[in-house]
């Protein structure tokens, strides 16, 4: 997350303004693996996402984890 959150946003800034930052895109590799770059992070971040909402439903119940979560207390058997 430290590495990518950063990558993302500076690979958004790049192709944001292409022709202002058109050497720095040069210099990276071109256009289109800026543009790669930026849109299989965002893959990552999605699924990440998913992921984590998948495993919060891994508890007891379906609540379970999210109702600790917000109650700060966790049912035991």
């Amino acid at each position: 997350m430290f590495l990518l959150l950063p990558l993302q946003i500076i690979t958004g800034i790049l192709l944001w303004d292409v022709k202002t930052f058109a050497t720095v895109i040069g210099m990276l590799g071109g256009l289109i693996f800026v543009d790669i770059v930026h849109v299989v992070i965002s893959f990552a971040f999605t699924a990440f996402l998913f992921v984590h909402i998948y495993l919060t439903t891994l508890g007891p119940s379906v609540m379970g984890h999210i109702k600790a979560m917000f109650t700060g207390y966790e049912e035991e058997e």
